[in-house]
């Protein structure tokens, strides 16, 4: 599957499906699929497409990715909410599963 397939994959889960819980990433740092598209974009896509938990199997990539996520969260009310609303879906499956102790 590539990157670009994610909207239509999000859609069917969350829509389709009325899956509620956390989408994970495959690893969008080295994986060579996605080697042609920047480590910023591929992040901030796989959030805005419905994705809440994002892997890296490599340092760099994961730093460039955090930073894109963070600026642009900061610069936007509405991605800030995309945000919000993947930690507060990984958060509620991390309760579920007696991982959280607050």
């Amino acid at each position: 599957m590539c990157s670009s397939d994610l909207p239509t994959v999000m859609k069917i889960l969350r829509s389709s499906l009325g899956f509620r819980g956390a989408i994970m990433s495959d690893d969008l740092g080295d994986a060579s699929a996605v080697q042609s598209i920047p480590p910023a974009t591929r992040a901030i896509s796989f959030l805005t497409a419905g994705g809440d938990m994002i892997t890296s199997q490599s340092l760099a990539p994961a730093l460039t990715m955090a930073g894109a996520v963070l600026a642009k969260a900061t610069s936007s009310a509405s991605f800030r909410a995309v945000v919000d609303a993947a930690a507060q879906r990984v958060l509620a499956a991390k309760q579920a599963s007696g991982l959280l102790s607050c």
